[in-house]
């Protein structure tokens, strides 16, 4: 397993940092709780990824229990009809 360390709003850092890896697969926690994280910075991460990517999986918190920051990990899970932006 390995980290890499990126500002996700510059994708030519995300590139810069992932120079010379290959990953079967990438498995993306990272969340900036200052400003969000949008579609399209997760896309942008995922293509700035080199060589052929098989699996890229992205896990957001506030997308699994819904809106809001004040939660445990005992609350229920946002239902599937909850709407993402």
């Amino acid at each position: 397993m390995r980290n890499a360390v990126a500002d996700r709003n510059d994708a030519a850092s995300i590139r810069e940092a992932l120079s010379g890896m290959r990953f079967d697969a990438v498995y993306d926690i990272a969340y900036d709780w200052e400003r969000g994280i949008t579609a399209q910075q997760v896309e942008a991460t995922a293509k700035a990824i080199p060589g052929e990517l098989t699996r890229y999986i992205f896990m957001s918190s506030v997308a699994a229990y819904g809106d809001g920051l004040n939660h445990a990990e005992d609350d229920p899970l946002a239902s599937e009809m909850h709407g993402n932006d």
